[in-house]
């Protein structure tokens, strides 16, 4: 790197500029290494906002050579954007007056001047220039200096056509040019505020940005972006390849405008998303490290130039600072502070002052700090590699949200008016209920003419401190699940101290304990529901006062715990948080002390009343149980859910159930409850209900097989892109119906619904006349119909014309799981290995329990093969051709099937001895997958097979047991090094594969019983993930610029010895 950066002279700036007579030294030379890279060189770059070079040779090479439609309107466009010298000159006074700003390559002057008005272009029909529309406007005018060469020529002709193909309010407007006697101009919009970069400049006099200001500023510049790269409505898509603050232009309003296209490339929608280069251009501290470092330009290197942007903002300094001490600027540094969790150090201390004056917090999601998700997006986007980088369009979400979050904020500053307001003056009317800590009210808001529901805590000043709100907050800001309630604000003052949280909309489950209205079978369900609350935080949080006066009822009585304040993690020692707790009395709280407080639950639900429990007795409690409720159920089931409860009272912990446990139970208490019930006229219109709703869905998504044919060119195939047991797989462009419009599509015309072009993937079932077939079929058709989430695959569309029967999916860019263990494309990090996962167990968990009044579903081919991954690696389950629905209303949960199907290797061995299949048995295929995504290798693999024909799965458990796990992990997660670079691959620190394997485990159990819920899966899962994010990652060094620094490892740099070789001092960037 230091002979590379001899190239170049540091200008006054802090660019870096080309020294010609080196350059042609250079590429005079010739390569001493058939491995040496070609020469790259990094274009030079100016300050000033409108002066960028136009220098790249390859865009305009790749612009000629890359016609994208409509170049016939686009050059009649071009023609009318043309503009006299000589008017130019008249504005400028022979480019003598109004210079603001000066670079390398151009001069910038602001002028009055006469242009078309470019609003009108798309209306006009004339026949000659003359006769065009014209409006005089400020104007920036720019002219490149005088040694015009035919790089600056191909450069300025490339930007026109860019900035011409262009039609967005957040990108600059081209409003004419001149070429006359090889003098270039270019005429822009004129940016009355500048750039954002001279907002952020050491010595600048400007006023300082608010941060709802800089908030809307990166919005706009991500619509932009967006724009840009994938909005472009059928024109060829363009990488910026210069993001940077200096080139976000700001007008009279503080709108953001991308500028400076001098630099950017036209991508053929069509191929390759990798540009490989050997014409480095830039600034470096917004450039990729992939790009700088291997020559490869995606879309995603102006992301990471985004996020460097992001986080000037948030401190307020530009990137090359001389503050920052590091040749490669802001990014570095900022990326080690996040990791360290010390960003808050680096942000602008005018904004701290702002948002935190506001002591209302209004909470976004899981974010209640008003700077974290944007810190965690730009960090996100400053990943050293561009799969790890975040799509336009989540940054957009993030951003979004952020304003309208702070816009709410901003509207809610008079805060104790809009509380004393929404509660009423928190009356006796508005009151849900009060405990020692506060009381609990009804809160209604008029907000934008919409009338918002809520809870408001108001906490009791003289028995609760900030310490106990902050618990509260912090605790459910790291809690995600859908029975645990979410807050929406909070108030930290010194006159109230107030909790927001979602609408209660039924109260508190104490206050509904002796009511007749609600059934066993809702008391049941609303048991299992706190249930999967606390298996999913068993071991990780112990809440230390669960009763039902902390659990609230929404509108579908579905429960959400809330009251934290005493909450700790496990392990604890703070006694004093038993003062409070009213069920338990041991001396050391763990996760049993709230399986304790929740057989007290059980036994309120089952009593219908509060209870203190002084003393277990079987015969006491069967005469206090509810007549009412002991009328709705037998004999049979009140055994066993008294024999629950009296487990969790168990005061020796060895000999409580675990939630994961009581959760199992708890569910064949529900069936059992729902077989009693057995409403045959509820069945009858439930079902009729729904075979309405799915014949209108399936006569949308037919598709006639001729459209399927001209897609694929008759099933041609150079089509084919995959192949099985039952079916082909192709991959066409076809018009199929927006499948975000279903919820409006009833009572619709087919015809007047929205179409979008996508490109997809297109199953062709083998038809071999057998029933098999035409079952895969139907089977398929019918889950996918049924199916709504963002980890299962979509069905687009099918045909089943003629003896075809097709299904039309959505396209997995990068295939499946199984087929990354034979790729060498790219290499997953552990984090992402374990996203996947997660993603992966969230949808067998929505299959298996959570699909809203449909009958459940057992997959019964899980497998790494029918795990399919996007463009941006989301994961997304497939292929539910031997899927099977398990009815709620049969008391039986398992499935026995004389005809075994599935795929050896991931076959639930107590299915395949006994031909029993529970949702357990997708647990153990699960578990299978969990050891493929820690080897890198497919279960089948023959490194396996030889050893035990079913594969992986035995040899895993028993490394388990014997501690040798770790051998098997994938050697893409290891430390690898070759002779141009060292790196440390970011696999698996020691806590995040502990808690993985042992999971893992779980799921290979040999019998269905000992296995794990999905829910529990899931938690360990994300424990993992949480676990490994605290991972120091080495950063990657060439091995040329280490031998430089250390002068080929000279003595003099040497500053110890010892057994494993030398160490060295030296400085690296």
């Amino acid at each position: 790197m230091p002979q590379l950066l001899k190239l170049f002279s540091r200008s006054h700036n802090n660019y870096l500029e080309l020294k010609m007579e080196e350059f042609w030294k250079a590429i005079d030379t010739p390569a001493k290494h058939p491995s040496e890279r070609g020469l790259r060189t990094l274009t030079s770059q100016t300050s000033s906002i409108y002066d960028h070079p136009y220098h790249d040779l390859k865009a305009a090479e790749h612009s000629k050579a890359s016609p994208h439609e409509g170049t016939s309107s686009i050059s009649l466009k071009v023609e009318f954007l043309e503009i006299s010298l000589s008017e130019i000159n008249e504005a400028t006074n022979n480019f003598s007056k109004c210079h603001i700003g000066s670079g390398g390559y151009a001069d910038v002057y602001k002028a009055e001047l006469h242009v078309i008005d470019i609003q009108s272009l798309s209306k006009i029909k004339v026949k000659c220039i003359a006769e065009l529309p014209k409006i005089k406007k400020t104007v920036a005018i720019k002219k490149f200096k005088d040694r015009v060469d035919e790089q600056a020529k191909q450069g300025f002709e490339a930007e026109i056509k860019l900035l011409t193909s262009c039609k967005h309010p957040n990108i600059i407007s081209l409003l004419g040019y001149s070429k006359e006697h090889d003098v270039l101009v270019l005429v822009y919009e004129f940016a009355i505020n500048g750039s954002l970069a001279s907002y952020f400049e050491s010595n600048s006099k400007k006023v300082n940005l608010t941060w709802a200001q800089r908030l809307q500023i990166c919005l706009d510049t991500a619509n932009g972006i967006n724009y840009l790269h994938s909005d472009m409505k059928g024109k060829e898509e363009i990488i910026h390849r210069d993001i940077k603050s200096d080139n976000i232009l700001l007008d009279e309003n503080l709108n953001a405008k991308v500028a400076d296209f001098g630099l950017s490339k036209f991508r053929p929608t069509k191929k390759v998303e990798t540009y490989l280069t050997k014409i480095i251009a830039g600034t470096d501290v917004y450039m990729d490290p992939e790009y700088w470092y291997e020559s490869k330009y995606k879309m995603e290197s102006d992301i990471y130039s985004f996020g460097v942007v992001l986080f000037e903002v948030l401190c307020g300094r530009l990137a090359y600072d001389p503050i920052y001490q590091n040749r490669m600027g802001l990014a570095p540094i900022a990326r080690r502070h996040c990791k360290d969790s010390t960003i808050k150090n680096l942000i602008d201390p005018k904004i701290i002052e702002e948002v935190h004056n506001d002591m209302f917090t209004i909470n976004r999601g899981l974010s209640q700090d008003p700077f974290e998700s944007i810190s965690k997006i730009a960090f996100q986007c400053i990943a050293e590699t561009h799969v790890d980088r975040p799509p336009m369009a989540v940054i957009i979400k993030e951003l979004q949200d952020a304003v309208n979050l702070q816009e709410f904020k901003s509207a809610t500053n008079n805060f104790s008016t809009i509380l004393l307001s929404a509660t009423n003056n928190f009356s006796n009317e508005r009151l849900i209920t009060e405990d020692s800590f506060g009381k609990l009210y009804n809160g209604e808001l008029l907000w934008n003419g919409n009338l918002m529901n809520f809870t408001v805590r108001r906490l009791d000043r003289m028995h609760v401190q900030g310490e106990e709100l902050q618990n509260e907050i912090s605790t459910l800001k790291s809690l995600k699940h859908k029975h645990i309630i979410s807050v929406l604000g909070h108030y930290d003052g010194s006159d109230e101290k107030i909790i927001i949280y979602e609408h209660a909309f039924h109260g508190t489950l104490d206050q509904h304990l002796s009511d007749p209205s609600l059934t066993w079978a809702q008391r049941v369900k609303i048991c299992l529901g706190v249930a999967h609350a606390l298996s999913y935080i068993y071991y990780d949080v112990i809440h230390c006062d669960i009763n039902s006066s902390k659990i609230i009822l929404d509108e579908d009585w579905e429960p959400k715990i809330y009251g934290f304040e005493l909450s700790t993690n496990y392990p604890q020692s703070l006694r004093h948080r038993l003062l409070y707790s009213r069920y338990f009395d041991t001396n050391n709280m763990t996760p049993e002390s709230d399986v304790y407080s929740f057989g007290v639950l059980l036994l309120e639900i089952l009593c219908g009343k509060k209870l203190v429990i002084t003393n277990v007795d079987p015969e006491e409690l069967d005469r206090i149980i509810d007549p009412n409720l002991r009328e709705q159920m037998d004999t049979e089931w009140l055994r066993k859910f008294k024999d629950l409860a009296f487990e969790c009272l168990n005061r020796r912990s060895m000999q409580q159930p675990t939630m994961d446990e009581i959760v199992k139970e708890l569910e064949e208490v529900l069936h059992l409850q729902w077989e009693h019930e057995n409403d045959v006229h509820s069945k009858v219109e439930d079902e009729d209900e729904g075979t309405s709703s799915n014949t209108f869905k399936m006569e949308l998504l037919k598709i006639p097989l001729s459209e399927i044919k001209r897609a694929t060119n008759d099933f041609n195939e150079g089509c084919l892109v995959g192949s099985g047991g039952y079916a082909n797989v192709y991959k066409a462009e076809l018009d199929v119906l927006d499948i975000q419009c279903w919820s409006s599509m009833r009572g619709e015309c087919k015809e007047d619904l929205p179409k979008i072009r996508k490109t997809v993937a297109i199953k062709r079932i083998f038809t071999r006349g057998d029933s098999q077939d035409e079952r895969v079929f139907t089977a398929e058709l019918e889950i996918l119909a049924s199916c709504k989430h963002p980890n299962i695959v979509s069905i687009l569309g099918f045909s089943s014309e003629d003896d075809e029967r097709i299904l039309v999916i959505e396209y997995a860019t990068y295939g499946s799981l199984g087929d990354y263990y034979n790729s060498k494309r790219f290499s997953l990090t552990w984090a992402q290995r374990l996203q996947i996962c997660i993603d992966a167990a969230n949808a067998i968990s929505y299959l298996h329990t959570d699909m809203e009044g449909k009958p459940w579903l057992i997959h019964r081919d899980i497998k790494s093969d029918n795990i399919l991954l996007d463009e941006n690696l989301n994961t997304k389950l497939a292929d539910f051709g031997l899927s099977k629905f398990q009815h709620r209303k049969k008391a039986a949960s398992v499935v026995f099937s004389k005809n075994l199907v599935g795929t050896l290797c991931y076959i639930d061995p107590e299915y395949l001895t006994a031909g029993k299949y529970k949702r357990e048995s997708d647990t153990y295929s699960f578990g299978v997958v969990l050891f493929e995504v820690l080897s890198g290798r497919a279960a089948y693999d023959p490194l396996y097979t030889r050893t035990n024909e079913i594969g992986l799965a035995p040899i895993a458990r028993k490394r388990f047991k014997e501690g040798t796990l770790k051998k098997i992990i994938d050697s893409k997660m290891t430390d690898e090094d070759d002779d141009l670079i060292f790196s440390l691959n970011k696999g698996p620190n020691k806590d995040s594969f502990d808690v993985f394997s042992k999971i893992a485990y779980r799921c290979l159990a040999e019998t269905q019983a000992k296995r794990p819920t999905m829910e529990l899966v899931i938690s360990e899962l994300q424990n993992s993930l949480k676990l490994q994010g605290d991972t120091v990652v080495l950063s990657k060094f060439l091995l040329h610029d280490i031998v430089l620094a250390t002068d080929n490892f000279a003595e003099t740099f040497c500053i110890g010895l010892d057994t494993n070789g030398t160490v060295y001092k030296a400085e690296l960037q």
